[in-house]
């Protein structure tokens, strides 16, 4: 019995260890106090769960925010656009291919007024 506790302290002090080696200095410093490798991994799974959480509601708010200006090329600008949208798909967020060519046609800068008119008819 002696042998499997011994065993499981040293289990739990080398994952601990191995956690924090996986950490910056920064966070290394802040997380070394915490003791148990299983309240070390709940902390740092609690932080970057919210943390995702707000990226997720960031790129929402990116994507929906969106404006293109003409001081810009429009290529650039859906380029950009795009990039957000498969950034959101990563996140198994989806927006239905209707969706994304609306907003896309909603976001053109108001010299191209005529151009998302027409096309907007026609979709």
């Amino acid at each position: 019995m002696k042998a499997q506790r011994k065993k499981r302290v040293e289990d739990e002090e080398f994952a601990r260890e191995h956690i924090l080696n996986t950490l910056s200095d920064r966070l290394y410093d802040l997380y070394t106090s915490v003791k148990s490798p299983r309240e070390l991994w709940e902390a740092l799974e609690f932080k970057y769960k919210a943390e995702d959480e707000g990226s997720n509601k960031y790129l929402i708010s990116k994507y929906l925010d969106f404006k293109m200006v003409d001081t810009k090329p429009i290529i650039k600008q859906v380029h950009e656009l795009q990039v957000t949208v498969n950034k959101l798909r990563i996140l198994k967020i989806v927006l239905f291919e209707t969706f994304e060519v609306g907003a896309i046609i909603a976001k053109l800068p108001p010299s191209w007024k005529y151009f998302a008119k027409k096309v907007d008819a026609e979709v």
